[in-house]
């Protein structure tokens, strides 16, 4: 999630537009009946990153500055919201929970949380509304991307301008194909998570500002983009569904959508220009990482106390809680990170802190999340819970047109075995 200044200045229209995108992800997050498509605020998230991130690589010549930049972007805040979470989670969870937490921690801070939860569970799976953690996948798509794009730049500079553009679209190409195949003929859950995947929209960012299509000078014409645009990412987000396959095809409306918008505020004003940079709106942009980060952590945490669903009263003070957090974040963490504090001192306390928070996690996870913390017979029942069976491949036989998991049945008949479960995984 880049910053909205750019060699062209400061624009307001984007931190609007990263309202747009937080808003749908907390509402749909918040289980608000009109918003069950609010989840493509993540892929209007990915578009507006890898459009500033490719400015940023082609304005400045040096990897190490711009790594060191995504260190004060991603890491202060991120640090402090994991920190917050794992001793949350050591006052309330149970211990096999806590062992789960810590290991989503530690993935968390090595940028692979989303290769974490796609092989646990479906990202709209019932039971991940109790994953502090679960929307960090995202970042690690993100992450993923800006640790080899950056080199790709480098390595392919060489070529001529509209081979350089043709290679990005080929790319985007075949990661959209990819997502596609993925939901129609593997599983939804491998093109939701995995960056291969998802890597074509932030190359819809990318291929936006190294094609320096020329600006739209007409007020009318930038307007008339901006807000097709606008009601393509609106219409992803009240039309779509979490029964919506996503993210193949169905992602090109919001993607677009964005890319239209962005496009539209290249050529200067337009009649979106006012209502995007209006002083809350723009307000809540500019805390709308510190807010990703604070808010589904804050709802994972609520239900897991309640042991049920948040009631309206209970869902909007957890909101509200967030957004008082966000602005803390973004006000004493994020801008001074940002803006103070050599290159020296950023790498020094990122190390220091990730380093803290990791081993922590590492020393929970080991402990078997510490069971001492309760009575003897809470902890027997906590060890006797949430036990899974993951069928190996191999051990699949045919049972009555499908496929059924044989456990502990040596001889592989199915009339051998004394208790037959049928039902859909």
């Amino acid at each position: 999630m880049g910053s909205a200044h750019s060699s062209g200045g400061y624009r307001s229209d984007i931190d609007g537009l990263r309202a747009i995108a937080v808003i749908s992800v907390i509402l749909f997050h918040a289980g608000v009946a009109s918003v069950r498509g609010g989840f493509i605020g993540v892929d209007v998230f990915f578009v507006i990153s890898g459009y500033l991130i490719t400015k940023i690589l082609l304005d400045d010549t040096s990897i190490i500055r711009f790594y060191q930049r995504r260190a004060r972007r991603i890491i202060p805040a991120l640090s402090v919201v994991l920190a917050t979470v794992l001793a949350v989670g050591l006052l309330l969870f149970l211990p096999h929970d806590l062992v789960d937490l810590s290991r989503s921690v530690e993935a968390t801070l090595l940028f692979f949380s989303n290769i974490l939860f796609w092989r646990k569970a479906g990202y709209f799976a019932t039971e991940t509304e109790l994953w502090p953690l679960l929307h960090t996948w995202s970042l690690g798509v993100e992450e993923q991307f800006y640790i080899f794009f950056p080199l790709f730049v480098r390595v392919f500079a060489f070529l001529r301008r509209p081979y350089f553009i043709a290679l990005m679209v080929l790319l985007a190409v075949v990661s959209l194909w990819s997502a596609a195949f993925s939901i129609s003929h593997l599983k939804p859950v491998i093109a939701f998570y995995m960056a291969p995947t998802r890597a074509w929209e932030l190359l819809v960012g990318s291929i936006l500002v190294s094609a320096r299509v020329p600006a739209l000078k007409g007020y009318a014409a930038r307007s008339a983009i901006a807000v097709l645009g606008l009601a393509g990412i609106l219409a992803a987000v009240l039309v779509y569904t979490p029964t919506t396959p996503f993210p193949g095809l169905t992602a090109l409306l919001p993607v677009i959508g964005c890319a239209l918008l962005l496009y539209a505020g290249e050529g200067g004003s337009h009649a979106l220009s006012r209502p995007l940079g209006w002083g809350p709106v723009r307000g809540i942009g500019l805390i709308s990482y510190s807010l990703y980060l604070w808010h589904w952590p804050i709802l994972a945490f609520a239900r897991y106390v309640a042991v049920r669903a948040l009631t309206p009263f209970e869902t909007a003070a957890a909101v509200l809680l967030a957004f008082i957090l966000a602005t803390l974040s973004w006000r004493y963490v994020e801008r001074p990170f940002r803006r103070g504090f050599s290159d020296r001192t950023i790498w020094l306390l990122s190390l220091a802190v990730s380093l803290t928070v990791l081993g922590a996690a590492a020393f929970f996870a080991a402990a078997r999340g510490l069971p001492q913390r309760f009575p003897a017979k809470i902890v027997a029942l906590n060890e006797a819970s949430g036990e899974t069976w993951r069928c190996p491949v191999t051990s699949f036989i045919s049972f009555g047109g499908f496929y059924a998991c044989p456990i502990n049945l040596t001889s592989r008949r199915v009339t051998d075995a004394d208790v037959r479960l049928i039902g859909q995984a």
